[in-house]
């Protein structure tokens, strides 16, 4: 996490400074850079993030909001890369750097099967990183 963060936050409308209250985070962590939280500090963020939406189009803002400068280097290498199955070579190779998750890719003849797993335990991702938002 990051600075373009507080950007993108702001830009589609949630304030920065509540969210973060909402999932008791400190308030400057927008700010910081280079910043690393653990599940259970990640999951409260997006929790938060869930709350503060009201708006059905929210995910969609938040993807025509995005702008290369947002990415995490390991996400920026996967959208310079050829093609799918290199992408996603690349965000498995790094995904346990971005989040606590594995992606598994397994390349079959007529499809390329990518295979999501959080290792974080006992806890319990939010809905918001399930696919299961209020508005997914």
């Amino acid at each position: 996490m990051g600075p373009g963060w507080n950007g993108l936050l702001t830009q589609v409308g949630v304030n920065p400074t509540d969210m973060l209250r909402r999932a008791r985070l400190p308030d400057d962590l927008l700010q910081r850079e280079d910043v690393h939280l653990g599940a259970a500090e990640l999951f409260r963020f997006h929790e938060a993030l869930d709350e503060s939406v009201q708006d059905p189009a929210f995910w969609l803002r938040v993807a025509d909001a995005m702008s290369p400068e947002w990415f995490t280097p390991p996400v920026f290498a996967a959208l310079c890369s050829p093609d799918l199955v290199a992408a996603s070579h690349r965000l498995a190779l790094f995904k346990p750097l971005l989040a606590p998750a594995t992606l598994e890719v397994m390349e079959r003849s007529d499809r390329l099967d990518l295979v999501f797993r959080w290792t974080c335990g006992e806890l319990q991702p939010p809905r918001a990183l399930s696919g299961k938002c209020r508005y997914c």
